[in-house]
């Protein structure tokens, strides 16, 4: 394995989302997973695509919860290997 592994957003998200009792929000995961909201929507996202969460909508805002029953992913990846290096940006294209 490689070093300096840590786990990824979106097994960050579903670890809280099973492990809680009851629904959560955006803030409340946010809080949870010390996770920028552009990241637990992006995990919120693509665990919605494969069915393994799921949120209702009321006046009081959406709140989300986990169907890992339903989950239909077929590779999970529960550790990543952070960059060191930032790689190099893409060219412009020319006009």
């Amino acid at each position: 394995m490689k070093k300096n592994q840590e786990p990824t957003c979106t097994s960050l998200v579903m670890d809280e989302l099973c492990g809680a009792a009851d629904f959560r929000s955006m803030p409340q995961l946010c809080e949870a997973t010390r996770l920028s909201t552009a990241r637990v929507s992006a995990a919120l996202y693509h665990l919605r695509q494969h069915k393994s969460v799921e949120f209702i909508s009321d006046a009081s805002g959406t709140w989300w919860f986990a169907t890992p029953e339903s989950d239909d992913r077929c590779r999970c990846v529960d550790k990543r290997a952070p960059e060191i290096k930032p790689r190099k940006p893409r060219k412009a294209a020319p006009k």
